[in-house]
């Protein structure tokens, strides 16, 4: 029974469903957390973005709406978004600004830094284990 809502749950709140889940939506992520991580670091230390990296994002980004679109951009006014979509945007959010304070890593073992962020992830999330 627990089982049953733990995976209505994640259906819920997930992306798509696995059954229309493809590369292309995957793309879309990588692309995104790319900007967020570039936008990360501009904001919090004030980072210049240089030119190659402006131009790779919107080549990447052009390169991805014309694959998810099929060349008919009237497909981008019919989107639709759920309450995962925004906790992936969350997440990935996070995620960059994880890795644009990266450099201020303190001089540890790799290894240790992993273990202790592997700690505190879990300690964190314990609260949402009967979800």
């Amino acid at each position: 029974m627990a089982w049953r809502h733990r995976r209505d749950a994640v259906q819920r709140t997930s992306i798509r469903r696995s059954s229309t889940h493809n590369g292309i939506e995957r793309l879309d992520l990588e692309l995104a957390c790319s900007v967020l991580i570039v936008a990360a670091g501009a904001l919090i230390f004030r980072d210049r973005i240089r030119f190659v990296q402006l131009f790779g994002i919107s080549t990447s980004l052009i390169g991805v709406i014309v694959i998810v679109t099929r060349g008919d951009l009237r497909v981008l006014t019919q989107l639709e978004f759920n309450f995962g979509d925004l906790i992936i945007v969350l997440a990935m959010a996070v995620f960059a600004i994880y890795v644009a304070y990266l450099r201020m890593r303190p001089p540890t073992h790799s290894l240790t830094f992993l273990f202790v962020l592997g700690t505190i992830s879990a300690i964190t999330t314990m609260p949402f284990g009967d979800i």
